[in-house]
């Protein structure tokens, strides 16, 4: 089904990861205005990781949209690896940073709570990603905006992958780290 759904036109992701707020739970009013505005991008295919797939929020709030596909699990490694991908829409949690920061896509990040402002605000730095605050949520254009606005610099692309070739070409790997300072602690 993802192969399906990476081959329609351009491709995003609305995705979240373990610490988080269950879409399912994000006010009404949040979630039909993200719908609003992916809804309005026809040319832009997007894969939004919604917990409860038995109702479909998207036909319910507009039927005609067809280019919103909810999925209740996706493999995000394998997806943020794939060409095919052109853009990553995450909550900013530790582990999508991560993912986000070695993979080379660039992203839109809406952090929530916790540590997300400040892992958001790291990959914003590198110029890989646009923060979009969470009570922009409300308004439709300024999630647009902020979609496009990465979607159509290129610099946000050539900035993510700059980074994942520092991150992915270290001359120790992680590995190799640990295994030495184990050994030095050891003795």
């Amino acid at each position: 089904m993802l192969d399906q759904l990476l081959c329609q036109k351009n491709t995003g992701n609305e995705s979240e990861s373990q610490n988080k707020p269950q879409t399912t739970t994000v006010p009404f009013p949040l979630r039909n205005s993200l719908i609003t505005a992916l809804g309005a991008m026809s040319d832009v295919t997007f894969i939004w990781k919604y917990e409860n797939t038995s109702v479909n929020i998207v036909k319910e709030k507009d039927p005609s949209i067809r280019n919103i596909h909810l999925v209740d699990w996706m493999p995000q490694q394998a997806l943020l690896a794939d060409s095919r991908l052109d853009l990553f829409i995450t909550h900013g949690g530790l582990a999508s940073t991560n993912e986000v920061a070695f993979s080379g896509k660039p992203a839109v990040m809406i952090p929530v709570f916790g540590d997300q402002t400040r892992n958001s605000r790291m990959l914003e730095r590198h110029g890989s990603v646009l923060v979009l605050r969470k009570e922009n949520l409300q308004y439709p254009d300024a999630i647009m905006k902020a979609v496009m606005t990465v979607l159509n610099d290129k610099s946000f692309e050539q900035r993510a992958r700059n980074l994942a070739k520092l991150l992915n070409n270290q001359p120790e790997s992680p590995r190799d780290v640990f295994l030495k300072y184990f050994n030095f602690v050891a003795r």
